[in-house]
Protein backbone atom coordinates (compact mmCIF):
# COMPACT_ATOMS: atom_id res chain seq x y z
CA UNK A 1 0.00 0.00 0.00
CA UNK A 2 1.07 3.29 -1.11
CA UNK A 3 -1.46 5.96 0.32
CA UNK A 4 -5.01 6.32 0.90
CA UNK A 5 -5.54 5.94 4.20
CA UNK A 6 -6.26 9.88 5.21
CA UNK A 7 -7.30 9.21 9.19
CA UNK A 8 -4.44 6.54 9.15
CA UNK A 9 -7.38 3.92 10.97
CA UNK A 10 -6.54 0.97 8.72
CA UNK A 11 -10.23 1.15 7.92
CA UNK A 12 -11.29 1.85 4.30
CA UNK A 13 -14.07 4.43 4.95
CA UNK A 14 -16.93 5.37 2.67
CA UNK A 15 -15.19 7.05 -0.27
CA UNK A 16 -11.67 6.66 0.43
CA UNK A 17 -9.40 4.76 -2.09
CA UNK A 18 -6.28 3.13 -1.14
CA UNK A 19 -3.74 2.95 -3.88
CA UNK A 20 -0.82 -0.08 -3.76
CA UNK A 21 1.60 -0.89 -6.42
CA UNK A 22 2.57 -4.25 -7.42
CA UNK A 23 5.46 -5.63 -9.94
CA UNK A 24 5.53 -8.83 -12.03
CA UNK A 25 8.80 -10.44 -13.71
CA UNK A 26 7.72 -11.39 -17.25
CA UNK A 27 8.35 -15.17 -18.05
CA UNK A 28 9.32 -16.40 -21.22
CA UNK A 29 5.80 -18.03 -21.74
CA UNK A 30 4.66 -14.26 -21.05
CA UNK A 31 6.42 -13.36 -24.45
CA UNK A 32 5.50 -16.31 -26.63
CA UNK A 33 1.86 -15.57 -26.00
CA UNK A 34 2.20 -12.28 -26.92
CA UNK A 35 0.71 -10.26 -23.61
CA UNK A 36 0.20 -10.70 -20.20
CA UNK A 37 -2.90 -10.55 -18.46
CA UNK A 38 -3.28 -10.85 -14.75
CA UNK A 39 -5.87 -9.98 -12.18
CA UNK A 40 -5.98 -7.93 -8.71
CA UNK A 41 -8.67 -8.90 -6.35
CA UNK A 42 -9.54 -6.49 -3.22
CA UNK A 43 -11.14 -8.00 -0.25
CA UNK A 44 -13.05 -6.75 2.82
CA UNK A 45 -15.38 -6.67 5.59
CA UNK A 46 -17.92 -4.20 5.42
CA UNK A 47 -19.90 -3.44 8.95
CA UNK A 48 -23.13 -2.82 8.55
CA UNK A 49 -24.34 -2.81 12.06
CA UNK A 50 -21.49 -0.53 13.32
CA UNK A 51 -20.01 -2.76 16.17
CA UNK A 52 -17.16 -1.59 14.82
CA UNK A 53 -15.67 -4.86 12.92
CA UNK A 54 -16.59 -6.44 9.85
CA UNK A 55 -19.22 -9.37 9.07
CA UNK A 56 -20.43 -9.11 5.53
CA UNK A 57 -17.29 -10.08 2.90
CA UNK A 58 -17.07 -7.68 0.42
CA UNK A 59 -14.59 -8.51 -2.89
CA UNK A 60 -13.88 -6.70 -6.26
CA UNK A 61 -11.54 -7.56 -8.96
CA UNK A 62 -10.16 -6.23 -11.90
CA UNK A 63 -7.54 -6.94 -14.96
CA UNK A 64 -5.08 -5.59 -17.00
CA UNK A 65 -2.94 -6.66 -20.38
CA UNK A 66 0.30 -5.30 -21.69
CA UNK A 67 1.34 -6.66 -25.21
CA UNK A 68 4.78 -7.59 -25.44
CA UNK A 69 6.70 -6.39 -28.11
CA UNK A 70 8.00 -9.91 -30.14
CA UNK A 71 10.67 -9.85 -32.47
CA UNK A 72 10.63 -13.34 -33.48
CA UNK A 73 13.99 -14.10 -35.10
CA UNK A 74 16.92 -16.78 -36.01
CA UNK A 75 20.39 -16.47 -37.55
CA UNK A 76 22.72 -18.65 -39.50
CA UNK A 77 26.66 -18.34 -39.57
CA UNK A 78 28.69 -20.74 -41.59
CA UNK A 79 32.31 -21.01 -41.56
CA UNK A 80 34.73 -23.39 -42.54
CA UNK A 81 36.70 -24.91 -40.13
CA UNK A 82 38.97 -25.38 -39.87
CA UNK A 83 39.93 -22.03 -41.05
CA UNK A 84 41.65 -21.23 -44.39
CA UNK A 85 40.66 -24.16 -46.23
CA UNK A 86 41.48 -24.75 -50.34
CA UNK A 87 41.63 -27.98 -52.09
CA UNK A 88 43.77 -29.33 -54.94
CA UNK A 89 42.04 -32.54 -56.24
CA UNK A 90 38.92 -33.86 -56.82
CA UNK A 91 37.85 -36.04 -54.00
CA UNK A 92 39.31 -33.16 -51.43
CA UNK A 93 36.62 -33.13 -48.22
CA UNK A 94 36.34 -29.42 -47.73
CA UNK A 95 34.64 -29.39 -43.96
CA UNK A 96 32.10 -26.61 -42.47
CA UNK A 97 30.83 -25.66 -39.17
CA UNK A 98 27.25 -24.11 -39.30
CA UNK A 99 25.34 -22.19 -35.87
CA UNK A 100 21.57 -21.38 -35.94
CA UNK A 101 20.70 -18.98 -32.83
CA UNK A 102 17.62 -18.10 -31.37
CA UNK A 103 18.71 -14.16 -31.49
CA UNK A 104 15.37 -12.86 -31.21
CA UNK A 105 12.85 -13.39 -28.13
CA UNK A 106 10.24 -15.83 -28.95
CA UNK A 107 10.91 -19.91 -28.81
CA UNK A 108 11.32 -21.16 -32.09
CA UNK A 109 9.80 -25.02 -32.96
CA UNK A 110 10.76 -27.28 -35.48
CA UNK A 111 14.34 -25.90 -36.35
CA UNK A 112 15.99 -27.59 -39.36
CA UNK A 113 19.29 -26.98 -41.69
CA UNK A 114 20.03 -27.20 -44.77
CA UNK A 115 22.63 -26.99 -47.27
CA UNK A 116 22.26 -28.50 -50.88
CA UNK A 117 26.16 -28.02 -52.12
CA UNK A 118 26.71 -30.00 -48.87
CA UNK A 119 27.31 -33.91 -49.46
CA UNK A 120 24.01 -34.39 -47.01
CA UNK A 121 21.98 -32.41 -44.63
CA UNK A 122 24.47 -30.73 -41.90
CA UNK A 123 24.29 -33.27 -39.12
CA UNK A 124 23.43 -31.48 -35.51
CA UNK A 125 26.64 -31.57 -33.23
CA UNK A 126 25.35 -29.91 -30.23
CA UNK A 127 23.79 -27.06 -28.81
CA UNK A 128 19.89 -27.77 -26.80
CA UNK A 129 20.76 -27.67 -23.66
CA UNK A 130 17.62 -29.27 -22.44
CA UNK A 131 17.08 -31.60 -24.92
CA UNK A 132 13.61 -30.49 -25.77
CA UNK A 133 13.41 -30.28 -29.21
CA UNK A 134 13.29 -26.48 -29.45
CA UNK A 135 15.26 -23.77 -30.06
CA UNK A 136 15.12 -21.87 -27.06
CA UNK A 137 16.06 -18.04 -26.72
CA UNK A 138 19.80 -17.36 -26.78
CA UNK A 139 20.06 -21.10 -27.79
CA UNK A 140 22.67 -21.60 -30.57
CA UNK A 141 22.72 -24.99 -31.88
CA UNK A 142 26.08 -26.45 -34.27
CA UNK A 143 25.71 -28.35 -36.90
CA UNK A 144 28.91 -29.67 -39.03
CA UNK A 145 29.06 -30.56 -42.87
CA UNK A 146 31.14 -31.88 -45.64
CA UNK A 147 31.55 -31.42 -49.47
CA UNK A 148 33.82 -33.25 -51.53
CA UNK A 149 35.38 -31.51 -54.08
CA UNK A 150 34.37 -31.96 -58.33
CA UNK A 151 36.43 -30.96 -61.08
CA UNK A 152 33.77 -28.22 -62.02
CA UNK A 153 34.44 -27.07 -58.18
CA UNK A 154 38.46 -26.71 -59.53
CA UNK A 155 37.68 -25.31 -62.80
CA UNK A 156 35.60 -22.91 -60.80
CA UNK A 157 38.27 -21.78 -58.94
CA UNK A 158 36.25 -21.36 -55.77
CA UNK A 159 33.61 -23.12 -53.96
CA UNK A 160 30.31 -21.24 -52.99
CA UNK A 161 27.03 -22.64 -50.80
CA UNK A 162 24.72 -21.57 -49.03
CA UNK A 163 23.23 -22.96 -45.49
CA UNK A 164 20.01 -21.80 -44.91
CA UNK A 165 18.54 -22.22 -41.20
CA UNK A 166 14.33 -22.61 -40.78
CA UNK A 167 12.07 -22.74 -38.20
CA UNK A 168 8.68 -21.71 -36.55
CA UNK A 169 7.96 -19.13 -34.04
CA UNK A 170 5.42 -19.26 -31.23
CA UNK A 171 3.55 -16.23 -31.32
CA UNK A 172 0.57 -17.29 -29.28
CA UNK A 173 1.98 -19.65 -26.52
CA UNK A 174 -0.08 -22.53 -27.42
CA UNK A 175 3.22 -24.45 -28.29
CA UNK A 176 3.14 -24.61 -31.74
CA UNK A 177 5.12 -22.75 -33.49
CA UNK A 178 2.89 -19.96 -36.02
CA UNK A 179 5.40 -17.91 -37.37
CA UNK A 180 8.27 -18.94 -40.07
CA UNK A 181 11.57 -17.27 -39.80
CA UNK A 182 14.53 -18.52 -41.64
CA UNK A 183 18.66 -17.11 -42.35
CA UNK A 184 21.10 -17.95 -44.47
CA UNK A 185 24.78 -17.84 -44.78
CA UNK A 186 27.17 -18.20 -47.53
CA UNK A 187 31.51 -19.45 -47.18
CA UNK A 188 33.49 -19.36 -50.41
CA UNK A 189 36.63 -21.73 -50.33
CA UNK A 190 39.24 -21.07 -52.81
CA UNK A 191 40.84 -22.99 -54.83
CA UNK A 192 44.85 -23.69 -55.49
CA UNK A 193 44.71 -24.21 -59.28
CA UNK A 194 47.77 -25.72 -61.57
CA UNK A 195 47.09 -25.06 -64.99
CA UNK A 196 49.23 -27.41 -66.85
CA UNK A 197 50.22 -29.58 -69.80
CA UNK A 198 53.19 -31.65 -70.74
CA UNK A 199 54.12 -32.44 -74.08
CA UNK A 200 56.92 -35.65 -74.80
CA UNK A 201 57.73 -36.24 -78.64
CA UNK A 202 59.82 -39.53 -79.26
CA UNK A 203 61.02 -42.14 -82.12
CA UNK A 204 59.23 -44.35 -82.53
CA UNK A 205 60.34 -47.03 -83.18
CA UNK A 206 63.35 -46.00 -80.57
CA UNK A 207 66.58 -46.01 -82.48
CA UNK A 208 65.69 -44.87 -85.91
CA UNK A 209 68.51 -43.45 -88.40
CA UNK A 210 68.80 -41.82 -91.71
CA UNK A 211 71.23 -42.74 -94.64
CA UNK A 212 69.60 -40.83 -97.54
CA UNK A 213 67.10 -38.19 -99.14
CA UNK A 214 63.41 -39.06 -99.02
CA UNK A 215 64.16 -41.19 -95.55
CA UNK A 216 61.23 -40.89 -93.12
CA UNK A 217 61.60 -40.44 -89.62
CA UNK A 218 58.41 -41.05 -87.55
CA UNK A 219 57.35 -39.88 -84.03
CA UNK A 220 55.01 -40.29 -81.61
CA UNK A 221 54.07 -36.99 -79.59
CA UNK A 222 51.63 -37.03 -76.05
CA UNK A 223 50.23 -34.15 -74.69
CA UNK A 224 48.98 -34.46 -71.30
CA UNK A 225 47.05 -32.32 -68.70
CA UNK A 226 49.19 -32.92 -65.98
CA UNK A 227 47.61 -30.02 -64.55
CA UNK A 228 44.51 -29.65 -61.89
CA UNK A 229 42.24 -27.90 -64.21
CA UNK A 230 40.52 -28.85 -67.39
CA UNK A 231 41.85 -27.81 -70.71
CA UNK A 232 39.71 -26.77 -74.10
CA UNK A 233 41.14 -26.45 -77.48
CA UNK A 234 44.13 -28.79 -77.11
CA UNK A 235 46.19 -28.55 -80.02
CA UNK A 236 50.13 -29.96 -81.45
CA UNK A 237 51.81 -28.15 -84.09
CA UNK A 238 55.26 -29.43 -85.56
CA UNK A 239 56.25 -27.18 -87.93
CA UNK A 240 59.16 -29.31 -89.29
CA UNK A 241 56.91 -32.26 -89.38
CA UNK A 242 56.38 -33.66 -93.25
CA UNK A 243 53.35 -35.54 -92.24
CA UNK A 244 51.14 -34.53 -88.88
CA UNK A 245 51.37 -34.16 -86.04
CA UNK A 246 47.53 -36.52 -86.45
CA UNK A 247 45.42 -37.23 -83.26
CA UNK A 248 45.90 -41.08 -82.39
CA UNK A 249 43.81 -41.65 -79.18
CA UNK A 250 43.33 -40.61 -75.15
CA UNK A 251 40.31 -38.96 -75.50
CA UNK A 252 38.36 -41.52 -73.53
CA UNK A 253 35.16 -39.59 -72.79
CA UNK A 254 34.91 -37.94 -76.76
CA UNK A 255 33.90 -34.80 -75.37
CA UNK A 256 37.15 -32.94 -77.23
CA UNK A 257 38.15 -31.71 -74.07
CA UNK A 258 42.07 -32.50 -72.11
CA UNK A 259 40.18 -33.95 -68.95
CA UNK A 260 42.75 -33.91 -66.04
CA UNK A 261 45.00 -36.37 -66.08
CA UNK A 262 44.23 -37.51 -69.42
CA UNK A 263 46.91 -38.20 -72.02
CA UNK A 264 46.29 -37.56 -76.11
CA UNK A 265 48.78 -39.53 -78.70
CA UNK A 266 49.51 -38.45 -81.93
CA UNK A 267 51.76 -39.22 -84.71
CA UNK A 268 54.12 -37.16 -86.98
CA UNK A 269 56.86 -37.49 -89.75
CA UNK A 270 59.59 -35.98 -91.48
CA UNK A 271 61.23 -36.52 -94.72
CA UNK A 272 64.55 -36.20 -94.71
Amino acid sequence: KQSGDEVMDGGLDEGETWTYTASYHVTQQDIDNGFCTNVATGDGDADPDGDGQGDIPVTDDDDETIDATQTPSIAVVKTQVPAGQTYTTVGDVLTYEITLTNDGNVTVYDPAMSDPGADATPAYDSGDDDNDGVLDVGETWVYTAEHTVTQQDLDNGSYYNVATGNGSADTDGDGNGDTPVTDDDDETIGATQTPSIAVVKTAVPPGQTYAAVGDMITYEITLTNDGNVTVYNPTVSDPQATVGPDYQSGDDDNDGVLDVGETWMYTAGYTV
